[in-house]
């Protein structure tokens, strides 16, 4: 016997109902993890010319959920001093996998017009723009919902480096 009128009517909605608190609850997990934890662990003397010198900062980023996540961009500033002497924007393209760390290297040419002394404190402030992997969360972002970040800073001396030749 085919089902009634208010039988299918029921059905659909028990349907729809579920289907909602479904797409909610994959909502509500996309946005709930935890963002990435990062730090900065240290800074390292690169090439030096007459015209400045580069330094590397290392920042470890550590993934506190199960899930995956992907490092995309990585916003950041150098200050010596109270005043900024490098900013920059550098791809990190990564996949997080879950309870890990992996470190994201961010170089910094330091004009040497800025009369940075070798071996001073630099301090580095920054955003990293990132995504768990998932078909939803990419939709949203698609649609134009804002992307999600984590920001770190933290402050390195790099080892005083040999003079430029």
């Amino acid at each position: 016997m085919p089902p009634t009128q208010p039988a299918l009517a029921a059905a659909l909605a028990a349907a729809t109902i579920a289907s909602l608190v479904g797409l909610s609850t994959g909502l509500t997990g996309c946005s709930s993890g935890a963002p990435p934890r990062t730090q900065v662990l240290g800074a390292a003397p690169g090439e030096r010319t007459p015209e400045g010198a580069q330094v590397v900062f290392e920042v470890a980023a550590t993934n506190p959920n199960r899930e995956a996540l992907h490092l995309r961009d990585v916003r950041y500033e150098v200050w010596s001093g109270g005043t900024r002497v490098f900013e920059g924007e550098r791809s990190a393209e990564a996949t997080l996998p879950g309870y890990a760390t992996r470190s994201v290297f961010l170089p910094a040419g330091i004009p040497a017009r800025t009369g940075l002394a070798p071996g001073a404190p630099l301090r580095i402030t920054g955003e990293i723009t990132y995504r768990p992997l998932g078909v939803i969360r990419q939709t949203l972002e698609e649609s134009g919902w804002p992307a999600l970040t984590s920001s770190f800073e933290g402050e390195a001396t790099p080892a005083p480096s040999a003079p430029p030749q």
